[in-house]
């Protein structure tokens, strides 16, 4: 729904000072980062523009670092992100945005391996959490090594809910499915609510199955 509301242009998110405080502070590390890497000799390139074109879905970002692995003679890719002490410690695995980002931008420069780096805002301690695309599967590992978690055809299911949305829009129906924050403290964008309650309402797996399309598909 969120996507959704972001295609229309109706999505509203006022940013509190303190969340934009800690925005300034990400886009610092991002900096410093860049500057460790290079001295370290494993930068090949930083904040590159995503490139979409072909996938015929407006999607747009910028992946974080692009490193030169001496070990394996391989890139990889380094999504680098910043978190409270409290959350950072009780992290296990990724925020699910972040897992997608690395992602979609692994897929669209063809690089298999890499990292989601959660840095302690506090400490600047890091936590490496290892990374693997294979086609359109994705492996996520803990810091130690150890696979959590496989997600077959991954990539593709975050391409077609991209596409899901663009249906929805076209064809004036709205996502049955909720947002997982919106279930867990409730909606605030009013234009979810007027939605739910005036367009037809379609589960993203209803669509996928094929059940449900327009005569024009």
């Amino acid at each position: 729904r969120m996507l959704f509301l972001k295609y229309r242009g109706e999505f509203s998110d006022h940013i509190k000072l303190k969340n934009a405080r800690y925005m300034t502070n990400g886009t610092k590390g991002h900096d410093r980062w860049e500057e460790s890497l290079k001295r370290a000799r494993l930068l090949v390139s930083a904040e590159q523009n995503l490139d979409t074109t072909s996938l015929g879905i407006p999607l747009r970002g910028r992946y974080d670092f692009l490193i030169r692995n001496p070990i394996d003679n391989r890139n990889d890719l380094i999504e680098l992100k910043t978190m409270g002490h409290e959350k950072w410690k009780a992290l296990t695995l990724p925020h699910e945005s972040h897992i997608a980002q690395w992602s979609i931008y692994a897929e669209r420069i063809g690089i298999t391996h890499g990292y989601v780096v959660i840095e302690d805002r506090d400490s600047l301690t890091p936590k490496y959490f290892p990374i693997r695309r294979d086609g359109m599967d994705v492996y996520v590992y803990s810091t130690r090594g150890g696979l959590k978690e496989e997600r077959k055809d991954y990539i593709s299911n975050l391409y077609n809910r991209i596409k899901f949305v663009m249906w929805c829009d076209e064809n004036g129906k709205f996502p049955k499915d909720q947002c997982p924050d919106c279930i867990q403290w409730g909606c605030k964008q009013d234009g979810c609510v007027q939605y739910s309650n005036t367009l037809d309402l379609v589960t993203f797996e209803d669509w996928k199955a094929g059940e449900i399309r327009d005569t024009s598909d």
